[in-house]
């Protein structure tokens, strides 16, 4: 698999991950909420062992960033749309969680 293919799939697990935690904060069903920090488990021992798979530059860093966020912001507006989360706390909750993914990966 090719690294520009392995960038679009660790954006959409990381944007997957990320919904999870907001769904975890924001839910109006409390009985959901182990459902949820199993999937985002799930989602991040997926992802630390895809952050291992490649050396990730600057540029493939910011791509990551940049598709993650895209398909946060969609995959909120159509699948969730009651859920109401400011721009800021996306960017902020979705930076932790790169920073905590890749920070044993080489840079």
């Amino acid at each position: 698999m090719g690294k520009d293919r392995v960038i679009r799939i660790v954006a959409k697990q990381v944007a997957n991950k990320v919904i999870h935690q907001i769904l975890i904060k924001y839910t109006n069903k409390p009985e959901s909420t182990s459902y949820l920090r199993a999937e985002e488990d799930n989602y991040r021992v997926l992802l630390t062992d895809l952050s291992r798979e490649y050396h990730w530059n600057d540029q493939d860093m910011r791509e990551i960033n940049k598709l993650a966020l895209n398909n946060l912001e969609k995959t909120l507006n159509l699948k969730y749309s009651d859920v109401k989360v400011s721009k800021d706390e996306l960017i902020q909750v979705l930076k932790e969680n790169i920073s905590e993914i890749f920070k044993n990966s080489s840079k």
